[in-house]
């Protein structure tokens, strides 16, 4: 049954690209205007942020986490403690996967830094 679910849903996203404004799109344009081959590219189906699974929602999902993440740093930064604001434009793709990779938060070594170790524990 959940397969034929996913298999009708995936034919109303097939036959209303139109609806979904795929031609918006300007990701795909540019990959067809720098690849120039468009005989390879087939049956040009854009899955919508909706699609739970698509590489749109995953991004969507990507972006809440950093949403997320700086509502919680914003909450830390309110309480008076040293902070800064940044903004980050990625060259490469962060892929969900990635996010453990990239973002880390540690305490410090207590035998290398006791008065900051102890300043993070009890703040």
């Amino acid at each position: 049954m959940y397969a034929k679910i996913e298999a009708e849903r995936m034919l109303y996203i097939r036959l209303n690209q139109k609806k979904l404004r795929t031609e918006e799109y300007i990701h795909l344009r540019d990959a067809i205007v720098n690849d120039g081959n468009i005989d390879d590219i087939g049956t040009m189906v854009i899955l919508p942020s909706s699609y739970i699974g698509s590489p749109r929602h995953m991004h969507e999902y990507t972006q809440d986490a950093m949403t997320y993440m700086l509502d919680v740093y914003n909450r830390v930064a309110k309480r008076g403690l040293p902070h800064s604001h940044n903004l980050i434009w990625l060259h490469d793709k962060i892929y969900p996967t990635d996010i453990d990779k990239i973002i880390q938060a540690e305490f410090p070594n207590p035998q290398n830094d006791p008065e900051l170790y102890n300043i993070v524990v009890k703040t």
